[in-house]
């Protein structure tokens, strides 16, 4: 096995991919998370190999500590800030999208007689009251 081509693999962060991870991460998790660049690092390393032996947690920070260089440990946290970003903003938008949903379902009190602003109604039942109704 070629571990250089696959640390090389490892170690470029997904270019222009930040709203599809960010979708990913909500799509997989009920709750809000915080992106870490190596969450990102770890999805990486989880998608070039398929042994199931390795401490993949050992080999995050083994890519991190030693393979990756300055600029891309920036290019990480950069991914990992706009994916943050994104996610903090659908969360901002569906928190406002359910207060709005819980105050349509408030129970209103309204005044009968202020509706029809005054307007009385007779109780008479003659072919003139039915038909005309009395304005102040």
């Amino acid at each position: 096995m070629n571990y250089n081509k696959i640390y090389n693999k490892i170690c470029q962060p997904p270019h222009n991919q930040s709203r599809q991870l960010a979708d990913e991460i909500r799509l997989n998790n009920t709750k809000f998370t915080i992106v870490t660049p190596r969450m990102i690092i770890k999805r990486n390393i989880k998608r070039e190999i398929d042994d199931e032996n390795i401490d993949i947690n050992s080999m995050v920070n083994t890519v991190w500590n030693h393979h990756l260089t300055d600029a891309q440990r920036e290019e990480f946290e950069s991914l990992a800030k706009s994916i943050n970003d994104i996610n903090q903003n659908v969360a901002n938008i569906n928190s406002d999208s359910h207060n709005r949903m819980d105050r349509i379902n408030n129970h209103q009190e309204i005044d009968p007689i202020g509706i029809f602003s005054g307007t009385e109604f007779s109780q008479r039942t003659d072919f003139e009251s039915l038909i005309l109704a009395t304005f102040p």
